[in-house]
């Protein structure tokens, strides 16, 4: 889960980390009032707020010099929306924009701590480069960006911050206010529950002060029970219903390429499905486990989030019952065929607890249901269908 840059300041701010002073814009009908807080004895910087990178190169930040230039860009881009090469070509509504003081930059550095998925690790990140290249710099040149395995059980040290500061060059200012900002980083991290902290860039200012210049935060969502203030104040309007129901819903997904709906309880049952779809030539269009506990909301959803893939022409249903009943798994689907038009075939295979009760239920119900209770037959059969469109 993604907060705004303004948000993420706003947790800085309490445990005194150094950030540029602004104003946050969010009522066109007070912009009059607002601008005349603004001093343009020198630029300020206007920064549209959204759940993305790349706003820079597309418009979304922009240096303002007068009252014009201001209006001109509330104009153009409050209420409006933006589309980035990082949003996945989902448009997102501006209905922020951050004022801030102009900050004259000697350097851009970078800066993150985040929890490594593959190694199960805490890491900080660091370059003595920084700014919106900062990608393109380090996919050239990887050694630039270096690696601090964090210990979760101690937490970060003192002899871990020599790594740093030696490649940076900090001077005996810099370092001090680096000090602040490498221990609260860690601080926040914990506390929040989060899975990565990017400060891009971190600069050095003309005065020689570090300065976090532009901040990324993203929660684990498995945490959001127990974040109440970062829950209150997650901009719901910055995602679209499916993914709003990814993430708020014990659903476990993951878009994939292909132009099989997948749709199975128990990730290892998952996994082994679609590996046999792509030994028999299919291609999964996603990984979706509802769980061993799911309900009938769940089954919707899950329904809802493949449809809303339009690569896929099929949908295979491979159900385990164990603690979920397969009659119970029939029922729901039923229900979600009343519901929701669908126009492509569903391949159905239920296995163990009621399952021919569920089989039998399913048989009964007039659609384009396909039940088959051999895995490989319905593997196949579901793989012979992706790919013969005159037959869907």
């Amino acid at each position: 889960m993604k907060f705004h840059e303004y948000q993420a300041k706003e947790i800085f701010k309490k445990y005194k980390l150094p950030i540029p002073k602004g104003y946050l814009f969010n009522n066109y009908f007070k912009i009059k009032k607002f601008i005349s807080k603004i001093n343009f004895d020198k630029p300020v910087i206007a920064k549209c707020q959204a759940h993305t990178g790349g706003r820079g190169k597309v418009g979304g930040i922009k240096i303002i010099k007068n009252y014009k230039d201001i209006k001109l860009f509330f104009k153009y881009w409050f209420n409006k929306k933006i589309k980035t090469s990082q949003n996945n070509n989902e448009s997102q509504i501006i209905k922020n924009i951050l004022i801030e003081e102009y900050i004259n930059i000697s350097k851009e550095l970078y800066l993150s701590i985040l929890i490594d998925n593959f190694t199960n690790c805490i890491f900080f990140m660091f370059s003595n480069q920084g700014g919106i290249e900062i990608e393109k710099i380090i996919k050239k040149y990887p050694y630039l960006l270096k690696k601090i395995k964090i210990d979760p059980l101690i937490g970060p040290q003192f002899y871990q911050i020599k790594k740093i500061l030696f490649e940076l060059k900090f001077n005996k200012k810099q370092i001090e206010q680096f000090n602040n900002i490498f221990f609260n980083l860690y601080k926040i991290l914990i506390k929040f529950d989060l899975t990565l902290i990017e400060i891009n860039p971190l600069v050095i200012d003309k005065n020689d002060n570090l300065i976090c210049l532009d901040i990324k935060l993203i929660l684990d969502k498995n945490s959001i029970f127990r974040q109440s203030l970062l829950k209150n104040i997650y901009d719901y309007s910055q995602n679209n219903d499916i993914i709003l129901e990814k993430t708020f819903s014990s659903l476990n997904y993951i878009l994939l390429k292909g132009n099989i709906g997948c749709m199975i309880n128990g990730a290892g049952l998952a996994m082994s499905t679609m590996d046999l779809l792509k030994l028999y030539g299919g291609k999964p269009a996603n990984f979706l486990d509802i769980g061993g506990r799911t309900n009938t909301n769940n089954i919707v959803k899950s329904f809802n989030i493949i449809l809303s893939n339009k690569n896929v022409n099929v949908i295979f249903i491979n159900i385990f019952g164990g603690i979920i009943r397969c009659d119970f798994i029939a029922n729901s689907i039923i229900y979600v065929l009343k519901k929701i038009k669908i126009n492509i075939p569903i391949v159905i295979r239920l296995s163990g607890n009621n399952s021919k009760i569920g089989i039998n239920k399913l048989l009964k119900n007039k659609s384009k249901i396909i039940t088959i209770t051999n895995l490989k037959k319905a593997i196949k059969f579901t793989v012979f269908l992706s790919k013969n469109k005159r037959l869907i």
